[in-house]
Parts: structure tokens; sequence; C-alpha cells
């Protein structure tokens, strides 16, 4: 019981957005222990997936709202295999930190302004999905990503943590505005790859077919016009847009399995590889990473691509523990 409601905690914690990193890491590892433990997370995930709150909000009914919630948990929730795993009902009753659930879902109800969809996806770590939204557009969600997607009159919403790869349908008079971290991209129907991952120093956004426009939210004065092939960068400690075009390369790379390096530096080859195969690497001397690389892979197998790079640079590579170290003078 305990374990179980101090996991509800930091599921509260999470889908609130104060969680830090290490909070999330310790909390997607508890949601992989089990299937009931991702049965539980994926439940939360639905009874969450509700619009955000306004600043209008009806007079508060607190046995009403609980209510309203312990009905939508009756339609959602299956029921528990065996009296070992506590029932959704029990569980929210006891977990005060998700009050707010309770009284969002009641405000909700009273509402005829409430936005017209709203939808949530979830992947944990080596899980992919690919989702349709209420508007016809479809989203590719990579590993430890999270989307929230809402509709209302005037516009398109999503919220990202993670990555994603968008295809969005064009809708006279309707953008679709993505805040992702610290970037808000806004467009009208094309397709680009967001990573907004919050343990990572900037957002990064790659644009595949069509235009869109990205901006730091809290300094919309640092702003892009992105066009096919274009990607940029924004730094999440100052701000700050920077045009990376290696970025624009490889961004799709964890849904297409193809790397191209045209003489790229191999600091971005390297940060292509740990993203990819899920690994650390070392460069022994800082100057490696400013040496260049080229190179097309379809499928690629990681010592394949440390071999050639190897090659290519006259740098040599081993594994030690747990990290792949590059060693060598570099830049033959």
């Amino acid at each position: 019981m305990a374990d179980q409601n101090m996991n509800a905690e930091q599921i509260g914690k999470y889908l609130s957005g104060e969680a830090s990193p290490a909070e999330v890491a310790e909390l997607m590892a508890w949601v992989e222990q089990s299937q009931a433990n991702k049965e539980f997370f994926d439940n939360m995930l639905q009874l969450w997936a509700i619009p955000e709150p306004q600043p209008a909000m009806p007079p508060l009914n607190a046995s009403k709202a609980w209510a309203a919630l312990e009905s939508a948990i009756d339609q959602r929730a299956p029921a528990p295999k065996n009296r070992g795993i506590i029932s959704m009902k029990m569980l929210l009753r006891v977990a005060a930190v998700l009050l707010p659930l309770a009284l969002a879902l009641w405000w909700t109800l009273g509402r005829n302004d409430a936005p017209t969809e709203v939808l949530m996806a979830q992947t944990i770590a080596q899980e992919r999905k690919t989702i349709t939204l209420p508007d016809g557009s479809t989203v590719q969600l990579n590993e430890n990503s999270a989307l929230h997607y809402r509709q209302d009159a005037d516009a398109r919403y999503v919220t990202l943590s993670g990555e994603a790869f968008f295809e969005v349908k064009h809708l006279d008079g309707k953008p679709f505005i993505i805040e992702s971290g610290e970037a808000r991209t806004t467009v009208l129907g094309t397709s680009f790859n967001v990573r907004a991952y919050p343990n990572e120093e900037r957002v990064e956004v790659s644009v595949s077919t069509g235009k869109v426009q990205v901006e730091a939210i809290a300094a919309p004065q640092q702003k892009a016009m992105l066009a096919a092939g274009e990607a940029v960068a924004v730094q999440k400690k100052d701000l700050r847009l920077a045009a990376a075009e290696e970025i624009a390369n490889n961004a799709t790379a964890w849904k297409n399995r193809q790397f191209r390096f045209d003489d790229t530096p191999v600091d971005e080859v390297v940060l292509t590889l740990e993203r990819y195969f899920g690994v650390d690497i070392a460069l022994e001397r800082a100057a490696i990473g400013a040496c260049r690389f080229s190179g097309h892979y379809d499928n690629p197998q990681l010592e394949e691509v440390l071999e050639a790079l190897s090659f290519a640079i006259d740098a040599q590579w081993e594994q030690r523990a747990e990290v792949i170290s590059l060693s060598g003078n570099g830049c033959r």
C-alpha cells in the first residue's frame, strides 16, 4: 500500500511537470517492473487527459467532484486481477496529491466552452507509438515521451516532453501550436521533428516538408522561420536560437533507421550515435570532436560506424565498462 501511494504521488508530480529528471527516471523504471504497474500508469494518463484549467472556475462542490471522478474510473479502469492489486478508486481516495484530477474533471464537466478534443499519449523506454490526432494529423512518438493535445475553435495545441515526428494536416484558420520545454513551434500543415527531453540542454526542431516558425516562449523576439531541410536549436540556458544543419541531417534517424554524415563534426556524430544506440561515448582529446566525418548508413550497426569513424580520423575506440572511449591524434 505504501509503495502504491508513493508512486501515485510520483505520477502526480510527473503529470503536473514538477518531477525532476531523476524522479522521472525512477518512475519510468517502476513502470517497467511489471504489467500491473504499466496498466496503473496508463490509467492515470487517461484520467489526466482533460483540458487544462482556465481562470474562471465555478464554485467547488468536492463531493460531486469525487463522484464525477469515481464515475470516470468505473468506466475506464479495468477491474483488479487479484486482491493484491489495489483498485484505482481506493488508491485515489488515499492519494491526496491527485485531488486536482477530481477538481479539474468537475470543472471540465461544468463548462460549455471546453476544448472540443482532448488526447494524451505516452511511451516508456524502448517503446514507440504512432497515433492519429482528432484533426487527422499523425504523430510518431519516440521512447520516454509524452504528448497532450487539445483543440478549440481557434487553434490546435500540443504539449510535448520527449521527441516526436509530426505530419500536420492543414486546416484553414487553425494553426497547430506545439510547446516543448522552452520552445514554441507554430505550423499550418507540414512535417517536422521536435526533440525536447527535460534532461537535455536544448530543444531541437527539424523540418522535413513545408515551413514552421520556432520561438523561445520566454523570449519571443528569439524566433526563426524554417524551411524544409533546416533545423534550429533553442538553448535552454540563455534561450538563444542557433541554426544547426547537422541536426537536420539525422533528426529522424530514430524512426527511419538511417544516418547521413556529410563532412559532419565528430562532436555531432558522437551525439547522434549516443541518442540512437543509447550509449555513452567519451572523447579522450577534445580536438577529436572538431574532426569531420562523412558516411551514409541504412540500418546502422554501432560497431560498423565506430570502425569507419576511427579509420577516417586516425583514432581508436574501445569499450570501457559502460563507456565507449575514442582516443588518438584524430584528423588524418
